[in-house]
């Protein structure tokens, strides 16, 4: 049998029948303002206003609401559990302010679609952690700052229209059991602080609409398929071998532990975040798997990388790369084009590793220079290490690391307690103002470096004891092994400095047996003496 309601009703019914309310129909009542005993069939064409809840139905419910039904409930509009078919084109709601549910689906199995509106804290609550629930909406879910839909258990989930909360969760997934999936597919738009919260199983988002706020996909493996969609938000991979696929966006993808792909689509701004305290690696010039610290990962299309308080290197590729390094000390080499670069805390490290002279002012911060290798804009660095070409490097204020490797180069301390290294190449070495050190540690043969402006008061001459193999013990050059003269004088010396001339020499022997090398030129007539020097 079926009831027709076409009036005004103030009672609570308790039913066993299919029902009907016309549009002229009304049921306002409480706590609960229709109880179905039985698995019926309800159509809704007019209004349900429950002090409590607006309808309650056992298990394998059918629930109609047309477009131009209401259906609001203080607590809760709709309570219906177990195998539920519910379609809403009208409008569902709760007290405004309250933490009441549009929709709660217990149990599992349950089939919601939704073409016309809900509003409330919780807009749909489906699951027990059993069978998947599946939820299709095409028209508007908003939540006052709770969840739009929340599924306790393994769900499908497939939007073509709005779900938002925007001081709280768009979608949340959880307790989904062992052997589960979730899946969500998005065409419309997501929205909210945390746009999606996913589970600790395997979700699949598949998004070719809008996301807008955080997507968290929690632990498992999982896989995110954005290339024909706008996300704007963090996205979380969480711990797992996680696939992510990016679109035109400007991505910001956090990895976590697991081996993961993640390609940032054709955006040209997409950063990777690894944020942990481990040492992370990230070379953006490998295509395939690479080894991170946090797992295999393999990095497409991504131009920014963001670390932790590890000693981490970043590598870039041949694009406009940035770079943001947390705590630690850090090796950054953006390569070619136009780079950021921030250091963060720690002493960090900017590397050149190609032909190309490298030209660098530290003092120069957060201001475009033209490095030879790009525009780049520089920030909390607090060493330079040069390449093969002939670099140009010059230092800030404070205590800096001037490496120039190969090539011909001039490096500038500045202010500070400064350490320069030439490297191979006659290499011209200024330390300025502070207690400065000048490291040989290149072989030598016509490689001689010049240090410009040696203070006897304040700086040191250190020389690595790999190269020079006859200096003697690490530490203070002995007092015996020095001289200052045009030769050596005895077997005991080693280090000979030319007042004369400034000339800076190694003998191995001391004899002339095996010939004096040129290793520096300083200027002339320095009080030099065996403590000037250190073996490394």
């Amino acid at each position: 049998m079926t009831i027709a309601i076409t009036g005004e009703i103030t009672a609570a019914q308790d039913l066993n029948d299919d029902l009907v309310i016309e549009r002229t129909g009304l049921v306002r009542a409480g706590p609960t303002a229709i109880t179905m005993s039985g698995a019926n069939a309800i159509k809704i064409f007019g209004s349900v206003y429950g002090t409590e809840i607006g309808i309650r139905a056992v298990p394998f419910a059918q629930l109609s609401i047309g477009s131009t039904g209401i259906v609001h409930g203080e607590v809760t509009a709709v309570s219906v559990s177990w195998g539920a078919v519910i379609h809403n084109a009208g409008q569902i709601s709760t007290l405004v302010g309250s933490r009441g549910t549009g929709i709660l689906a217990e149990g599992s199995a349950n089939a919601i679609t939704n073409t016309g509106s809900i509003e409330a804290y919780y807009g749909i609550r489906a699951g027990m952690g059993g069978r998947e629930e599946t939820i299709i909406n095409t028209g508007t879910i908003l939540s006052s700052g709770g969840v739009g839909i929340e599924v306790n258990g393994a769900g499908w989930i497939t939007n073509g229209g709005t779900i938002q909360s925007l001081q709280g969760v768009g979608i949340r997934l959880l307790n989904t059991p062992s052997g589960s999936n979730n899946w969500i597919t998005n065409t419309g738009t997501i929205r909210g602080a945390t746009a999606i919260e996913g589970s600790d199983r395997i979700d699949v988002i598949t998004n070719t609409g809008n996301i807008i706020g955080t997507v968290d996909l929690g632990d498992g493996n999982d896989r995110y398929e954005g290339r024909n969609g706008y996300t704007d938000g963090l996205i979380l991979l969480g711990n797992g071998n996680d696939t992510f696929r990016g679109g035109a966006a400007w991505e910001t993808i956090v990895g976590g532990a697991g081996d993961d792909l993640i390609d940032g689509g054709s955006g040209d701004a997409d950063a990777v975040q690894f944020l942990g305290n481990g040492n992370i690696a990230v070379d953006l010039r490998i295509s395939g798997p690479q080894d991170t610290g946090e797992g295999r990962d393999t990095l497409i299309d991504i131009e920014q990388a963001y670390t932790g308080n590890g000693a981490d290197r970043l590598t870039g590729n041949s694009g406009d790369n940035g770079f943001h390094a947390g705590g630690g000390n850090d090796t950054l080499d953006g390569g070619l084009r136009n780079d950021t670069i921030w250091g963060g805390d720690g002493i960090d490290t900017l590397a050149f590793s190609g032909s190309t002279a490298a030209t660098v002012d530290l003092g120069l911060v957060l201001t475009p220079q033209n490095t030879g290798y790009g525009l780049d804009v520089l920030y909390q660095i607090e060493n330079v290490s040069g390449g093969s070409g002939a670099d140009r490097l010059t230092g800030d204020g404070g205590a800096n690391v001037l490496a120039g490797n190969g090539g011909k180069d001039r490096l500038s301390g500045g202010d500070g307690d400064d350490t320069l290294t030439g490297g191979a190449g006659n290499d011209i070495l200024t330390g300025g103002a502070g207690r400065d050190v000048f490291v040989f540690d290149a072989a030598r043969s016509k490689n001689v470096d010049t240090i410009g402006n040696y203070a006897v008061a304040d700086d040191t001459i250190h020389l690595q004891n790999s190269v020079y193999t006859k200096i003697g013990a690490s530490g203070v050059l002995a007092s015996k092994a020095f001289w200052s003269g045009k030769k050596a004088h005895d077997a005991s010396d080693r280090i000979i400095y030319d007042k004369g001339t400034g000339a800076l020499y190694y003998d191995a022997d001391g004899t002339g047996k095996a010939a004096q090398i040129k290793i520096g030129q300083l200027t002339k007539n320095l009080k030099m003496s065996a403590a000037e020097f250190f073996v490394i």
